[in-house]
């Protein structure tokens, strides 16, 4: 996975070199950019008191007016960038274009299985945005023993069939009913273990599955539909770590109180509607539990065997 990723860090420098050269073509942006990048140069001299430069904006002054001059550069070059965009429109249009079609090709040759390269495409293509949107530069990374195995489920399995075993990508163990029952934690996490089989990757239409042993801490609701299934292994400390990530979306009913006022946090991360973490306020003299439509994603953690 980390050789697709460098990949297409390979692809995304090349995309950006080719991206400049087409909009330095435009003479405002490319004399902006010059004084920017010579004002930027004097000022390692102008802490010195060697200011040798023949951009007015960078004469000797208080740092609040080298700021705004720096701030004044700045603007100029985004408003003319963004003319220069738009001048080049079909350019970088047509660049674009290429770059998705090359990761593609970088996508259905790494030889990964689609549920993996698609969670590498992914994760790079938010990176990417995020780089751009804020400045900076995509790493290459290393192998370092650490990866993921991602499933992605189609047409979203209810949770109940991967303990009944009817999906092929993924399977859960049977548990027995008291293991959520049981007052005495140490009871609880014996009767928790279970196992969990997941398919790793397809060749030649025949399927690679993998189970480890696995300790389920916390239920996943019967009629909920699991979308997705991940399993990392990072390095902490002198020990690896695995665990396994069910994404899963559905109708969470949440527990009441009878006391005047109560407020309580979920155990698992729920994302109500789109996106973000969320803390859900349980309010007393409710006679039914509130009914909430939300994605959630409780992690349960490997044992050795």
């Amino acid at each position: 996975m980390n050789k697709l990723w460098n990949c297409l860090v390979e692809l995304h420098r090349r995309a950006q070199q080719d991206y400049l050269s087409i909009i330095m073509n435009d003479l405002d942006f490319a004399e902006a950019t010059d004084k920017l990048r010579k004002f930027s140069d004097s000022l390692p001299a102008m802490s010195k008191g060697e200011i040798q430069t023949s951009i007015p904006e960078a004469n000797p002054g208080p740092v609040d007016q080298l700021t705004a001059a720096f701030a004044t550069l700045k603007r100029d070059v985004a408003v003319a960038g963004k003319r220069a965009r738009a001048k080049a429109r079909e350019p970088l249009r047509t660049l674009e274009e290429s770059r998705r079609a090359a990761v593609k090709r970088a996508r259905q040759t790494s030889g990964l299985w689609w549920g993996n390269y698609n969670a590498v495409v992914n994760a790079f293509e938010q990176a990417r945005r995020t780089t751009l949107r804020k400045g900076g530069e995509l790493k290459f990374k290393r192998y370092d023993g650490s990866g993921r195995f991602t499933n992605q489920l189609k047409r979203n399995v209810l949770a109940v069939a991967l303990f009944e075993g009817s999906n092929s990508q993924v399977k859960i163990g049977n548990m027995p009913t008291p293991a959520w029952q049981y007052l005495r934690r140490g009871e609880r996490k014996r009767l928790q273990r279970t196992s969990l089989t997941a398919t790793i990757y397809t060749r030649d239409g025949e399927r690679r599955t993998v189970t480890w042993p696995m300790i389920m801490h916390r239920p996943l609701p019967p009629d909920c539909k699991v979308t997705r299934v991940v399993i990392t292994r990072r390095k902490i400390g002198l020990k690896w770590r695995w665990n396994a990530v069910f994404t899963a979306q559905g109708q969470l009913p949440l527990l009441y109180s009878t006391r005047p006022a109560l407020k309580c946090a979920i155990s698992w991360m729920a994302r109500a509607g789109g996106g973000y973490p969320c803390r859900h306020d349980y309010i007393g003299g409710l006679t039914e539990p509130r009914i909430y439509s939300c994605s959630f994603e409780p992690s349960y953690r490997f044992f050795p065997s």
